[in-house]
C-alpha cells in the first residue's frame, strides 16, 4: 500500500511538471500573406522558414500562409523570394498574429542577368564550344 501511494504521489508531481512546461511554451499561431510592395498584388510561391531551421512552407495562390504550431515568441519567419529582398518576422508573445509582408524588389538581380549576347541556331556549338569561346 505504501509504494502504491508513493507512485500515485510521484505521478501526479510530474503531471503537474509536465503542464508547467507546456504552459511556459505557448505556441503561437502566425498567419499572413506576402504581398508586393508596389501594387499590394499577392505574390505565390514564397519561401518561409522559420530562421536556422529547415521547417518551412511556401505561400499559396493567393500569397497567403500560416504557421498554426511550433512558433514561439522570439522565433523569426524568413520570407524569400527570387527577384525579391529577403524579409523577416519577429514572431511577439501575442497568441494569434495576422501579418502583411511586403517583398521589395531587387534590383540588383535584373542589372546583373542583362546581357547584349545573341542567339542563334548557326552559333549553338554545345557547351565545349562555349566554354572554349567558339560561337
Amino acid at each position: 500500500m505504501k509504494t502504491y501511494i508513493q507512485s500515485a504521489i510521484v505521478c501526479v508531481a510530474l503531471a503537474f511538471i509536465a503542464q508547467a512546461s507546456f504552459a511556459q511554451s505557448r505556441s503561437t499561431i502566425v498567419n499572413g500573406t506576402v504581398v508586393i510592395d508596389q501594387d499590394n498584388s499577392p505574390l505565390p510561391g514564397v519561401n518561409v522558414t522559420i530562421a536556422g531551421t529547415v521547417v518551412g512552407m511556401l505561400t499559396d495562390a493567393d500569397g497567403k500562409f500560416s504557421f498554426p504550431t511550433g512558433l514561439k515568441q522570439g522565433d523569426e519567419l524568413v520570407f524569400s523570394f527570387v527577384g525579391y529582398v529577403t524579409q523577416k518576422y519577429l514572431v511577439t508573445e501575442e497568441a494569434s498574429q495576422d501579418v502583411t509582408i511586403r517583398m521589395k524588389d531587387d534590383n540588383i538581380l535584373i542589372e546583373e542577368i542583362a546581357s547584349n549576347d545573341h542567339y542563334t541556331v548557326k552559333s549553338r556549338r554545345g557547351i565545349l564550344a562555349v566554354l572554349k569561346g567558339k560561337h
